[in-house]
């Protein structure tokens, strides 16, 4: 990062940051930590850190940032603005999220996640579309480390941006809609 620090020492920097918020937080407390990366990676990090020194996963949520930094307005499509809270709570019996070992292959699974999305509302910035998958992949146990995702190489391969909006749409329902307006066209034509 911008510290200098490699990502295996950001990461050991992690967790060892949530062993002393384990040690030092009552039972039936939570931990909130406001994150927001674009490597899916470190969401993993997090999750599983919490997990191993006994936190229980509860939600993640999103909060927009109405302010752009320089580095995003620099790089709008890879640089993510407002943050997620991944919130924890201390138990006695914590339950762990379960590794979904089913989907092999993820950026196939990720691709339909977004058009899923996409599909119920139409555009979405990247942080939007950040917002609704990150915890879809905490939640169904399919974020894992060794997995090579990058969400911002899929929505650029598989889905229209528009820059002026600055948002993001699947690319078939815009030829779709493309093709019934020129069928409607062509059947007012010729009913004239």
């Amino acid at each position: 990062g911008e510290v200098g620090n490699s990502k295996e020492r950001y990461i050991k920097l992690l967790q060892d940051s949530f062993k002393e918020m384990y040690r030092v937080l009552k039972f039936d407390k939570y931990l909130s930590i406001a994150f927001s990366h674009k490597d899916i990676g470190l969401w993993y990090e997090i999750l599983r850190g919490c997990e191993n020194v006994g936190f229980e996963y509860l939600n993640t949520l999103y909060y927009p940032s109405y302010y752009h930094s320089f580095h995003k307005i620099k790089n709008p499509l890879r640089v993510l603005s407002g943050q997620m809270v991944i919130t924890f709570k201390k138990v006695h019996s914590p339950k762990k999220i379960p590794l979904n070992n089913k989907i092999e292959n993820v950026n196939e699974y990720i691709t339909g996640e977004i058009n899923n999305i996409i599909d119920d509302t139409g555009g979405l910035s990247t942080e939007r579309i950040f917002s609704k998958l990150i915890p879809k992949l905490l939640e169904e146990g399919i974020i894992k480390n060794d997995r090579k995702v990058d969400v911002i190489k899929i929505l650029e391969e598989k889905f229209e941006y528009d820059s002026t909006k600055k948002v993001w749409y699947n690319s078939y329902p815009i030829l779709k809609k493309i093709s019934e307006s020129i069928k409607i066209e062509d059947t007012y034509t010729s009913i004239l």
